[in-house]
């Protein structure tokens, strides 16, 4: 288990979010300890968002988490107000999820932020 925690530390720059995010070290702490909980994982098959993932896609889609992901889930675990029930599901959700939102999500800030809220009504 170790080992995969030095890992992860070492994909995400653990130590630079740390100081970057002072404020948040208990949040980036919990995130890298339900990965390495999932990347340790023996089930064959887990859930997340009511959706059943074979642990393989799920452990390889955790291992591509780099610190721009972890920095983008901060700022969506920032941005919630919507109250959550099981904060570790969502985790699982938001942390599995971010590679394939990351990109669009910003892309629409952007857009946002120069053409104003209603960008499709152009």
């Amino acid at each position: 288990m170790s080992n995969i925690w030095g890992a992860l530390q070492e994909n995400i720059d653990y130590n630079i979010l740390l100081k970057k995010y002072p404020n948040q070290q208990a949040v980036i702490t919990e995130i890298v300890d339900l990965m390495v909980e999932v990347l340790c994982s023996n089930k064959e098959f887990i859930t997340i968002a009511s959706d059943t993932h074979p642990i393989e896609q799920v452990k390889e889609r955790f291992e591509s988490i780099d610190s721009g992901h972890i920095k983008y889930i901060l700022e969506c675990l920032d941005k919630n107000t919507t109250d959550i029930r099981n904060i570790k599901q969502y985790l699982l959700s938001v942390i599995f999820n971010a590679p394939q939102t990351m990109d669009n999500y910003y892309i629409a800030a952007v857009k946002r932020d120069f053409y104003g809220e209603n960008i499709f009504s152009r």
